[in-house]
């Protein structure tokens, strides 16, 4: 009797542990993406945004969450960056944990008004449905207002054709 209590308190010792961790695994992720899901997604930091137009782009991220499973985020600077605007649009997504799933599906447009450059960036499946071409297509439909520093107007047509694709 005293080797099958042994045996039994070590199985015990050995299995609980990974029941455990498997069920606080599934929370964990569940709470991470959840919380990605509701993290703010427009970050004004050049101010050139109307507050209508931050809330706008908002509903529009988590409207594109729900419905398409994509990340969906706008960022503004005007500081004096070392970094290439592409290089300041991959690092600022991925280090503050963007994307939806695995692959951190999502988009993201930053407006660097210091550098006078913009860079729209589509990671994981979602290059699958924004490609360079579609891309393209948007930034060209934003130029002009890009250029002409209605940022309001360009936003609004990024959001637009993002979310017609």
């Amino acid at each position: 009797m005293k080797n099958f209590n042994r045996l039994f308190l070590l199985a015990l010792f050995i299995l609980l542990p990974n029941i455990v961790f498997a069920t606080s695994d599934t929370t964990i992720k569940d709470d991470y993406y959840n919380n990605v899901k509701k993290k703010k997604k427009v970050y004004d930091y050049a101010s050139i945004l109307s507050d209508k137009t931050e809330a706008n782009l908002q509903n529009t991220a988590e409207e594109m969450y729900d419905k398409y499973n994509i990340d969906f985020v706008v960022m503004t600077t005007n500081l004096e960056i070392k970094e290439t605007t592409y290089s300041l649009t991959q690092s600022f997504y991925h280090k503050n944990g963007f994307g939806y799933g695995t692959t951190y599906d999502g988009i993201i447009l930053v407006i660097d008004t210091y550098h006078h450059e913009y860079y729209l960036l589509s990671v994981g499946n979602a290059k699958d449905v924004l490609t360079e071409s579609k891309i393209d297509k948007i930034q060209n439909k934003m130029s002009n207002d890009m250029i002409s520093g209605n940022y309001d107007e360009a936003v609004s047509i990024f959001s637009k054709q993002t979310e017609r694709y």
